[in-house]
């Protein structure tokens, strides 16, 4: 039988051991630079948030930030407290340009400072290019989007790695390190045909209700830390009403859904699919809360994402004002901070017609800017290399603080 004193040196070893790592200023683990934002882009006026883990209690670290344009690196001293230790630069401590941050003399994370100064009040995009591409042909703006926020492994499920930044919010950090300002027209993702997540969902149905309202806060949560890069946000792109079914037994626009009874008879009208054989005033008060669909789901919108970032600015794209049957109207404009329009240039007239529509879409303030996305012409068959062509987005100013858009 072995004898049980012989493994006693061994284990005296590893409580020394143990005892060494426990000692300040003997080195553990090794400390590491985070970013707590998991940004890598700042405009220079903004504060910016390091953090340095595994750093053991009592030991010392050296952060720098290096210039690639050479100048002489900022330099400081962080000291261990038996936790992650925070840094926070404060507004200006860097100059616009390319950073590396080296953590004792080891790179470890870059950075991009951009001076956020606008080059003019009247924002310029289209969505056909990429940022870099757009900015170096003249667009001043990033026409964008806000989805994909999760953190997924190659196999589809969730991270553990929470240190990383998601795709979504990748597009934020590249607009912002291009110095390119961004409005965000959806983040209320996963429609089809302007409909609400599907033909035949509804904006008023509960579950709908329910759906878009956590979207409208875990957006606001994850955008506000790109504030100062984003100038307004839209809740979806074109939005229309779901279709309903026909007395004729199709589906068409204009008619109730079947998940949108309850809503309706809330408000005092009785839900029917036998719209014309019913009185005018009852067609008339059925429009009227039809296109008051959109204008409470927006005005949600609008109230849940200033509910957690106050100082974002609501523009929802309304584009055809003329779809009156998919529930646009342009009493909704009064939801948006500043009226903002996808008015058409290629269909109801033409480029002659575009004017009228603009002021039609603020008729409750003619004087104001207005924010207008265009669509330079309509879908068309082309004789280029046998295929039918899409045009190119094209942006074209009106008296605007914020980004156009055309396709």
């Amino acid at each position: 039988m072995r004898d049980a004193r012989a493994s006693r040196p061994s284990t005296q070893l590893q409580w020394l051991l143990l005892a060494a790592l426990c000692v300040p200023g003997t080195a553990g683990a090794a400390a590491e630079l985070i970013l707590p934002q998991t940004r890598n882009a700042f405009y220079c006026a903004e504060p910016i948030e390091l953090a340095v883990a595994g750093l053991a209690k009592g030991d010392s670290a050296t952060v720098e930030c290096q210039s690639t344009a050479g100048p002489a690196a900022l330099r400081f001293d962080v000291h261990g407290d038996g936790s992650t230790v925070a840094v926070t630069l404060p507004p200006r401590a860097l100059a616009p340009g390319e950073y590396t941050v080296r953590l004792d003399g080891k790179d470890s994370v870059k950075l991009t400072l951009a001076s956020g100064v606008r080059p003019s009040t009247l924002l310029l995009s289209q969505t056909s290019v990429q940022p870099a591409q757009m900015r170096d042909a003249g667009g001043n703006s990033v026409l964008g989007n806000a989805f994909s926020f999760g953190l997924l492994e190659p196999d589809g499920q969730p991270s553990a790695n929470l240190r990383r930044r998601s795709p979504g919010l990748d597009a934020f950090d590249r607009a912002l390190a291009l110095d390119l300002p961004t409005l965000v027209y959806m983040y209320w993702t996963g429609y089809v045909t302007h409909k609400p997540f599907g033909t035949e969902k509804s904006y008023v149905s509960a579950d709908m209700i329910e759906a878009t309202r956590l979207l409208s806060f875990h957006t606001a949560q994850r955008l506000r830390r790109y504030g100062r890069n984003i100038v307004s946000v839209g809740a979806i792109d074109e939005p229309g009403l779901p279709w309903g079914d026909t007395p004729a037994g199709g589906m068409a626009s204009g008619f109730p859904n079947w998940n949108e009874q309850a809503w309706y008879e809330a408000r005092g009208w009785k839900y029917t699919q036998d719209l014309a054989n019913q009185s005018d005033a009852d067609w008339m008060k059925y429009m009227g809360l039809r296109t008051g669909i959109l204008r409470d789901s927006l005005e949600q919108a609008k109230h849940d994402l200033k509910a957690v970032w106050p100082e974002v600015a609501f523009r929802q794209d309304l584009y055809a004002l003329h779809a009156i049957m998919d529930g646009t109207d342009t009493r909704t404009q009064q939801v948006n901070d500043d009226v903002t329009t996808h008015a058409f240039f290629d269909f109801w007239g033409g480029p002659l017609a575009v004017p009228g529509q603009l002021y039609w879409e603020k008729a409750h303030a003619p004087l104001a800017p207005i924010a207008h996305a265009m669509n330079s012409s309509s879908w068309c068959h082309c004789r280029r290399r046998g295929r039918r062509r899409r045009p190119n987005w094209t942006a074209t100013p009106t008296r605007s603080a914020s980004p156009t858009r055309g396709r």
